[in-house]
């Protein structure tokens, strides 16, 4: 094989592997997602997942390379690539079922089954094909990091591609297919790239490269440290933007994708910006706009996400390049990349399995932003000590210690986010991330009184309740999360509610009497189900409710699973003929009546909508926020009396544009049409 051919094999090579790498992540997010109740955590876990299993196949590599001949390299790594494309034709019949007791470990295992061994496979490519290009004869073997950026430009294009084109244009069945073809050609061109190398004797090939010494512990200490900060950062920034925008692979991508693109710039052979620029501008965004946008922008999450976004990528992009000065020679090539996977690992165990132990806040990302001084900071003279000289100067103004006038009387943190309840002189609330969750008076008098989203007729759900009960003696009822369960106090003795509720915490919250009464105090029969809405809701018998309530945001975030054609189809077959179908939309950042109006002609069924106000009850002086709601029925009656009340039947926007799907859907659509109705909590 000639040099040019060679160069153009193993570049295709590398590339594929890259991109079916990062294409399968965002679909087993996908797959995963939906029964674990569409929380942030969900993709952090799965970044763990994948870091630990990309360890594991640099570690492999490493190990493979140490064998004296290409050849029983070549005839190893083609049975694990065959035997990982056969585990994908059994992976269909993993069940989904989730443990909610130990949802980490259930993610974790799960993906195991499903994906591990084909994912191991594919993360072996990047140090392998490169240590074997280094065995050709092509000007360029004694150095095959060139390869490194065609890796990256593959991770970056699956990234791009899937929430862009992939996930809009085809069903997950469609796309799993897609990824198995892919696969059956990666393993014809590995042959390609082995076969003509398979009689070269490593050993004696590679002391003809060099008699470089083995990195130092100094050395490989560093390398863990670059690799270990952007990694960290990226998973907190993901968390941020997921907590408060949205779930979705879109939005999982973002942080990732710029992650990958700081690896291409770093490690391409024309930089397009030196060591010494990208080091001036994270000084400046650090000392000027990221403890900025902390004090001035508060209440504008996306607008924060962006400056953040660029923080991180000028700090990912710092650390990858300084990695870049600091690589090997290909005799030790597959040792460098193991150590960055460790690096890689540790900042995905720390943020998801660590943080949630260690703090009750998410002070990860800020912790890991001063950690990043110490990589500023190499390179220059006294690093070691400006280094900690800035981290222990910087640590009090970047952390956001609590600073609220508010009381804090109850904080907590586990896999689905962190709870805080806080009082004042007048009312006590429960915040998810930053979004109030539900409010209740500490006056005895007007504890009964559902406040913030809920307030009796005047809110949206508030007036459908009302219509309900105005209809039906008795009511059968169920509310698709629970909040602090402010919602049972519009309902009579004579009804009977199911709130069906993900977290655990959630629900410890809402019937301890000594924060929240509602649960305890208010009419009707109560009963509380821990899961997923979606799943839990299935297990109930068809045209059951009289009326069902859709109240599943965590914090602004959208759980994509639970506003698609599918789960509305599930949520009418539960509801009587004569029954009420409520969601309440009401959200900072996304406008999500369109898309209810779209699922709704999709399913043959009017919409009603209705935004409400806030204001103050002029007995009380206790006040309720604005609020956006949506109802569904096909009842004649009902849609007379919504009518009667100020709704107004919403049609879409624009009715020919498609309706989420379980297998497809657009938050980018929500996003740039929503027109800022809801800017504060």
């Amino acid at each position: 094989m000639i040099a040019a051919q060679q160069r153009t094999v193993f570049t295709a090579t590398i590339f594929l592997s890259a991109f079916l790498l990062f294409l399968i992540q965002p679909m087993i997010g996908k797959i995963i997602l939906p029964v674990l109740g569409g929380t942030p955590s969900v993709w952090n876990t799965a970044m763990v997942f994948f870091q630990m299993l990309l360890l594991g196949g640099y570690l492999y590599a490493h190990l493979l390379g140490k064998l004296k001949v290409v050849g029983t390299q070549l005839l190893i790594h083609m049975s694990l690539l065959t035997l990982a494309f056969l585990s994908l034709f059994f992976s269909a019949k993993t069940d989904l079922t989730p443990d909610e007791a130990s949802p980490f470990l259930w993610q974790m295992t799960t993906m195991a089954m499903i994906i591990g061994l084909p994912f191991f496979a594919l993360s072996t490519s990047a140090p392998l094909l490169q240590k074997w290009f280094s065995f050709t004869s092509h000007p360029n073997a004694k150095n095959p990091y060139f390869l490194y950026s065609a890796s990256n430009i593959g991770s970056v294009l699956a990234l791009l591609f899937y929430p862009v084109i992939i996930e809009r244009l085809l069903p997950l069945s469609q796309q799993m297919m897609a990824f198995h073809t892919g696969f059956a050609v990666l393993g014809l061109l590995f042959i390609l790239c082995g076969y003509p190398l398979r009689a070269i004797h490593t050993p004696r090939h590679e002391a003809t490269l060099d008699d470089s010494a083995s990195p130092s512990i100094k050395t490989m200490s560093i390398w863990l440290l670059l690799s270990f900060v952007p990694s960290s950062m990226m998973l907190g920034l993901t968390s941020f933007v997921t907590t408060d925008i949205g779930s979705a692979p879109l939005f999982w991508v973002m942080p990732l994708t710029l992650y990958i693109l700081s690896f291409v710039l770093a490690f391409a052979d024309k930089k397009l910006f030196s060591l010494s620029h990208i080091k001036i501008a994270y000084a400046v965004l650090f000392l000027v706009l990221h403890p900025a946008v902390n004090m001035l922008l508060a209440n504008y999450k996306w607008e924060v996400a962006m400056v953040h976004s660029v923080f991180f990528f000028v700090t990912a992009l710092m650390c990858h390049q300084q990695l870049n000065s600091l690589k090997p020679s290909p005799k030790h090539l597959t040792l460098f990349f193991l150590i960055m996977s460790i690096g890689g690992a540790c900042g995905g165990i720390f943020n998801a399995l660590l943080a949630p132990i260690i703090f009750v806040k998410p002070y990860e990302y800020m912790i890991i932003t001063a950690i990043s001084l110490i990589c500023f900071a190499i390179g220059s003279k006294h690093k070691y000590l400006i280094a900690c000289g800035v981290v222990l100067m910087t640590i009090h103004p970047v952390i956001p210690w609590e600073t609220a006038k508010d009381k804090v009387v109850h904080l907590s943190r586990n896999y689905f986010g962190t709870l805080t309840v806080r009082e004042d002189d007048m009312v006590r609330g429960l915040l998810h991330g930053t979004t109030a969750h539900g409010t209740q008076a500490l006056n005895p008098e007007h504890r009964m009184i559902p406040l913030a989203y809920y307030y009796p007729s005047i809110s949206g759900i508030g007036n459908t309740v009302d219509i309900a009960k105005s209809r039906h003696q008795s009511l059968k009822a169920t509310g698709l999360g629970l909040g602090v369960g402010a919602v049972s106090c519009l309902f009579r003795v004579s009804d009977k509610l199911t709130f069906v509720e993900i977290d655990p915490d959630v629900i410890h919250i809402a019937k301890d009497k000594d924060l929240f009464t509602y649960i305890s105090d208010c009419p009707p029969e109560i009963n509380i189900i821990q899961g997923d809405a979606r799943l839990k809701i299935k297990e109930q018998p068809d045209a059951t409710y009289d009326y069902i309530l859709v109240d599943v945001f965590s914090s602004d975030n959208i759980p994509m699973h639970l506003i698609t054609a599918e789960a509305f189809s599930l949520y009418l077959s539960k509801l009587k003929p004569d029954g009420m179908l409520v969601f309440h939309i009401s959200n900072r950042y996304m406008k999500l009546a369109p898309e209810v109006a779209l699922i709704a002609k999709s399913l043959n069924i009017p919409a009603y909508n209705k935004v409400s106000l806030g204001g103050e009850d002029p007995k009380s002086g206790l006040s309720y926020v604005p609020n956006e709601v949506m109802v569904l029925t096909r009842d004649t009656t009902y849609q007379q009396k919504l009518i009667e009340n100020g709704w107004l039947e919403y049609t879409a926007d624009n009715p020919e544009l498609a309706p989420w799907t379980d297998t497809y859907a657009n938050p980018l659509r929500a996003l740039f049409a929503h027109k800022g109705y809801f800017k504060g909590d």
